[in-house]
């Protein structure tokens, strides 16, 4: 976590940071605490990519935001186009807060667009969509900047957060395990008073980078003064072994939140059931399958492909346990392992022990 001072300084530190990874080819995330932080910051980085070259100036106007979208550039849905499904050949509709990245502008208003974000690509690793006139009036905005919400179950290289005062232990998990290499929280450590008589130093609170990031992890508490989040903060700073034990759960937590998400996009897409998504919510598969998940990703495989093709390339139909039937299959991508003798979940009957 970095020092910046104040929002601002943060805002700016982060956005730069997640530009030069951008520019490098390198899979990014930025995340920021509200859609107006998130907009601003977006339409900021859309004006320095069009002045490198990299995104067309000219383009549709977003009229959510007042933005403007030209090719090359990310857009993020704020809302599921039901109507889209089936419209000029689309499969499906969009998700709420999913990334797409402009192929091309139409002459009625609409996007061409691809989920495939990588920059000097033709999109066909991703799939394409036609965005209508009117949703990209209504509910689209540029997706270079988002909140928590874009970030859930999202898996990137780096991720640049901006935490302050007011960033919640939900964002604040987010932040912090979306990134595969590298997750930096950007601090912002001084806040004015709210009843500063003026805009001087003396009536600024400096808190350390530790304090507010503590802060933000843990569970919120109604009616608790600023001075008593302040002592605590202080406490909990002055804790190593604590605090690093909140952040080793954060990541759990996270993760499984995150492995619940993909199940929810699978089920969305028609992958799983309604019926088999229920099921595994009944199994608690997110808290099961988020172990052997973690494994696959770290020896180098993309956990949510791992999943999808996992499920896809057997049948569930009719089976009693479906958690176990998808474990071994992804225990063994992660462990290189004979699905066969893979354990099951923790506490069910075909746990075996390993030698």
């Amino acid at each position: 976590m970095i020092d910046c001072g104040d929002v601002t300084a943060a805002e700016t530190a982060a956005a730069r940071a997640w530009l030069a990874d951008t520019l490098d080819g390198t899979p990014s995330l930025l995340l920021v605490d509200t859609n107006d932080q998130a907009d601003r910051l977006s339409s900021e980085l859309r004006a320095q990519l069009v002045d490198l070259g990299l995104v067309a100036e000219s383009g549709v106007r977003l009229g959510r935001t007042g933005a403007y979208a030209g090719v090359g550039d990310v857009v993020e849905a704020r809302a599921i186009g039901h109507d889209l499904a089936g419209y000029e050949g689309n499969t499906r509709a969009p998700h709420t807060r999913e990334r797409f990245r402009v192929l091309g502008v139409r002459d009625d208003g609409g996007l061409d667009v691809t989920t495939d974000l990588t920059r000097n690509s033709d999109g066909g690793a991703g799939e394409r969509m036609v965005l209508s006139p009117r949703y990209v009036a209504d509910d689209l905005a540029l997706g270079y900047a988002g909140t928590r919400y874009c970030g859930q179950g999202a898996t990137v290289t780096t991720c640049h957060s901006v935490v302050t005062d007011r960033t919640d232990h939900a964002a604040a998990l987010v932040g912090l395990t979306r990134g595969t290499d590298a997750n930096t929280a950007y601090v912002a450590t001084v806040t004015e008073l709210p009843d500063a008589a003026d805009g001087g130093r003396d009536h600024q609170l400096h808190r350390s980078p530790k304090a507010v990031l503590t802060t933000a992890l843990e569970l919120a508490e109604p009616d608790r003064s600023a001075l008593t989040v302040a002592e605590d903060s202080a406490r909990w700073a002055e804790s190593i072994p604590v605090a690093a034990e909140l952040f080793a759960d954060a990541a759990h937590q996270a993760s499984v939140r995150r492995t619940s998400a993909w199940l929810d996009r699978l089920t969305d897409t028609g992958v799983l059931t309604v019926e088999q998504r229920d099921q595994l919510a009944a199994e608690d598969a997110s808290t099961s399958l988020t172990r052997v998940l973690r494994r696959a990703e770290v020896s180098g495989t993309d956990p949510y492909a791992a999943l999808h093709e996992t499920i896809t390339g057997q049948p569930l139909t009719g089976a009693r346990n479906l958690t176990n039937v998808i474990h071994a299959p992804v225990y063994a991508t992660g462990s290189g392992s004979n699905p066969t003798s893979a354990p099951g979940p923790i506490g069910s009957r075909s746990s075996t022990t390993r030698r």
